[in-house]
């Protein structure tokens, strides 16, 4: 058996690999010596950093638990639709796919002027050096319009449940999760549920209410969102649960 998980930085171990994390975790016990940066170069904390999240991520964990062999497709800021390209072209490799749908407003573009695609959302924009950057400027004001003009909640939910029942024709084992809350989704056969006071399906919401994310984590040190290492352990948990009943 072998599983491949498709999704955005919610599944690659986004905050696993960061600066700030391996920092606190070192000073306070939370992260094995073997992670201790303090006397390596830059590319070598790099490899470090990465090496640690790629062992806590709940996909690997998963591989661990069943003894299966498991390939993570996710990326940083990855949109629905990129994402749905990906499970598109690897869907043949897999036995099983796991896919997490991401956050709804993202997009995935061609910009011709770069010769790229760009997956841009809202609040990534702070972090592109885009200053003195016609380009990535330019893509910023698009991107605004795109969000006044042109985007409409319900368009992009009709959209993504096409995309899901198509693929659920396919006869594959596919199982989805969603990091946003979308009432859309709650007859989604195979939902990974993750039920909170607020959601009875979001990853996003049961994170934050059971306070597993850095910002808590580390009392406000390292202010990020992602799921922290008993996180991972848990979604890990869960999505074994979930294929041992199957």
């Amino acid at each position: 058996m072998n599983i491949g998980f498709f999704g955005c930085s919610f599944t690659e171990g986004g905050g696993l690999d960061s600066k700030e994390w391996n920092e606190y975790g070192i000073k306070h016990n939370l992260i094995s010596n073997e992670y201790n940066v303090e006397n390596l170069n830059a590319g070598q904390k790099i490899n470090v950093y990465t090496q640690y999240r790629d062992n806590h991520k709940f996909s690997t964990l998963v591989s661990k638990e069943l003894g299966c062999d498991v390939r993570n497709y996710a990326r940083s800021c990855n949109s629905n639709e990129n994402i749905i390209n990906s499970v598109f072209d690897k869907k043949d490799e897999h036995d099983i796919l796991i896919i997490q749908l991401s956050l709804k407003q993202r997009v995935h573009w061609w910009y011709e002027p770069l010769e790229s695609y760009f997956n841009i959302n809202s609040s990534e924009f702070e972090n592109y050096p885009y200053n003195g950057d016609s380009d990535k400027r330019k893509l910023q004001e698009m991107y605004v319009d795109h969000l006044y003009y042109t985007y409409n909640d319900e368009q992009v939910a009709r959209r993504l449940k096409q995309y899901i029942y198509l693929f659920n024709q396919l006869d594959k084992e596919i199982y989805w999760m969603s990091w946003e809350d979308n009432d859309w989704i709650e007859d989604v056969p195979n939902l990974i549920r993750f039920e909170s006071e607020n959601s009875n399906h979001a990853m996003g919401n049961w994170a934050e209410e059971n306070k597993y994310q850095f910002e808590y984590t580390t009392d406000g040190f390292y202010k990020d969102s992602h799921l922290d290492v008993k996180g991972n352990q848990m979604v890990a948990k869960k999505i074994v649960e979930v294929l041992n009943e199957r």
